[in-house]
């Protein structure tokens, strides 16, 4: 008897043991694992309807947990090809939008139809945010930087960036940068469009020079902050750096490098359409 409960005993310990350990590599487990291992221990002396209880929340914790494990494991074993076929048509329309603009060569347009000016990136308590001098939005501040016809393609770009999960796309003389969203399993008040919920692993971001000068090369503060670029091909890049995440899409985050990554891969991508403005 007294065997039957020390291995028990190991068992609990054991168990709690290795759910801390988890919950000190990836903090955000913290607040389930903390549940779980008081529910393990207390559940052996627990009998009845409150033992049933205790087992439906430890099933709801423990579910919770292995859901947060995927979402922070998942970019370390897998990384999605950073062009697609949707996306690059998304992308394709922005460099058409990009190659008329004579007069605005430096602006960020968001996928919440905002025209951001002046944008750099600021570390603010450790963390990198994306701060901007002005932000343009609605039609009345559109109206001061664009024509009635520029408007009306800025929004449609909006919505087919936010069709791609892409945040923003950013003109910086002849570079253009593709920001993605970094993916969230965690509902968060936002405004519309909202952060897409998702466990998957997010894409690398991308960017193309328009006249195919190679951006590593090329000193400029908003480039500096999301070196390095890895050629995919041509003049497509791609760029770990280029993720921007929160509620208001300003934190700027890297994805990881992971085991399996194929953020240079085209499969699917029709070349002539790929090479569409080389």
């Amino acid at each position: 008897m007294k065997t039957t409960k020390k291995k028990k005993t190991n068992r609990i310990i054991i168990a709690s043991l290795f759910l801390i350990f988890l919950g000190i590599i990836f903090l955000e487990l913290i607040f389930f694992t903390v549940p779980i291992v008081v529910l393990i221990i207390v559940l052996p002396y627990s009998k009845g309807l409150l033992r049933w209880f205790l087992i439906i929340l430890l099933i709801f914790f423990s579910v919770i947990s292995v859901t947060f494990l995927i979402y922070d494991t998942l970019p370390y074993i897998y990384t999605p090809p950073a062009l697609t076929p949707e996306n690059l048509v998304v992308y394709n329309e922005c460099i058409e939008f990009a190659k008329v603009q004579d007069e605005h060569r430096n602006f960020m347009l968001t996928r919440r139809v905002k025209v951001l000016i002046g944008c750099g990136f600021q570390k603010d308590h450790g963390l990198e945010k994306l701060v901007c001098d002005d932000v343009f939005s609605g039609s009345e501040g559109l109206r001061k930087l664009f024509s009635e016809d520029e408007i009306v393609e800025i929004e449609k770009l909006a919505k087919q960036l936010h069709s791609v999960d892409s945040v923003a796309f950013q003109i910086d003389n002849d570079m253009l940068l593709f920001y993605t969203a970094n993916n969230s399993i965690l509902p968060s008040i936002s405004p519309p469009p909202a952060q897409r919920i998702s466990i998957l692993p997010t894409r690398a971001g991308v960017l193309y020079s328009l006249n195919g000068r190679n951006p590593n090369e090329v000193d400029s503060e908003t480039l500096n902050a999301n070196k390095p670029f890895i050629q995919i091909q041509g003049n497509w890049y791609m760029s770990r750096n280029l993720t921007l995440s929160g509620t208001r899409e300003t934190g700027h985050v890297s994805v990881p490098k992971s085991l399996f990554d194929y953020s240079l891969r085209t499969e699917g991508i029709n070349p002539e359409d790929f090479m569409k403005f080389d």
